[in-house]
């Protein structure tokens, strides 16, 4: 599940699931080493894809 989401401010903090955080382009995005047990560059793809679609129909699996 992928949640779109804006920050309030720009003071990203990393939490108990994340290491480090910061705001990403989808390039910079595709050349993030991820763990392929939790997310697929397809993910990527998709998310990215979504926040830019003018209309977005949600996928379930």
């Amino acid at each position: 599940m992928f949640i779109a989401c804006l920050p309030e401010n720009r003071a990203l903090k990393s939490g108990i699931e994340t290491a480090k955080v910061q705001l990403f382009t989808r390039e910079q995005a595709l050349q993030v080493p991820l763990s392929l047990q939790r997310n697929l560059p397809a993910d990527i793809e998709m998310a990215f894809d979504a926040h830019t679609a003018s209309h977005w129909m949600t996928k379930f699996d």
